[in-house]
């Protein structure tokens, strides 16, 4: 497909300013960066997990670090048996809490959807390929 010449003297405008990135489709719900475990052997899963899944980016490295639109979860990764420090989820706001519930089923991942006090307020409830507990939360715009 070609387009169609430029009328006229037509000479485009080169715009010199910084671009700025799209928003990531997922946010962390955290006051700084995150530290989670994984096993050693859990990279390519936890890249389809929260990249393909979720949207978030994989800083290049050797450290296992994905960053959403605030923050990042650094991997530690340690050999099995882990033992996890406590049971607090790791809340992750995501744009369509409906689409990921299908992109969980599909992926055939266990969760749970839960409802809270607040009218409205769904989240889902599963682990990480890590083993990690994750809480997946809908962003919703207030006004």
């Amino acid at each position: 497909m070609e387009l169609e010449p430029a009328p006229g003297n037509f000479r485009p405008i080169i715009d010199r300013r910084k671009r700025i990135e799209e928003p990531l489709p997922s946010r962390l719900i955290a006051v700084a960066d995150v530290r989670l475990l994984t096993p050693t052997e859990n990279r390519e899963n936890l890249d389809g997990f929260y990249v393909d899944m979720l949207g978030m980016i994989r800083v290049p490295g050797p450290r296992l670090i994905y960053r959403t639109d605030n923050f990042r979860i650094h991997f530690d990764e340690r050999p099995l048996p882990i033992e996890y420090p406590d049971l607090k989820p790791l809340g992750i706001e995501v744009r369509d809490l409906w689409d990921a519930e299908h992109q969980l089923v599909a992926a055939g991942i266990e969760y749970t959807r839960q409802r809270h006090v607040s009218v409205g307020l769904e989240s889902l409830l599963l682990r990480d390929p890590g083993g990690n507990w994750v809480e997946l939360v809908e962003s919703r715009s207030i006004g």
